[in-house]
């Protein structure tokens, strides 16, 4: 009788620990869930202030190009190549 409340006690035992490792599994995986959320969303913004930025750019640009062909003062070239490449770069990560 005492082996088999000792079994019975030892089995419990076990059935306990197994609960006990699913329920850190799963918080660990909410956990993780929730990090991958959070991460998600800063991504998320950054690529909405990247493409407002390339927006406000392009602008630049273009308020540039009217004042040269209207004969006005425009901006320096090495300014000028900066702008370029950045939006270079910017439309090829769209991509």
């Amino acid at each position: 009788m005492l082996r088999a409340m000792e079994k019975l006690q030892r089995e419990r035992d076990e059935a306990r620990t197994q609960e006990k490792w699913h329920f850190d599994n799963y918080v660990f995986a909410q956990e993780e869930c929730l990090k991958l959320r959070e991460q998600r969303d800063r991504l998320a913004e950054e690529l909405e202030k990247r493409d407002k930025l390339a927006k406000a750019l392009k602008m630049v640009r273009d308020a540039d190009n009217d004042c040269h062909s209207d004969g006005f003062q425009t901006i320096p070239p090495a300014i000028r190549h900066e702008i370029d490449e950045a939006l270079a770069a910017a439309k090829g990560k769209n991509a």
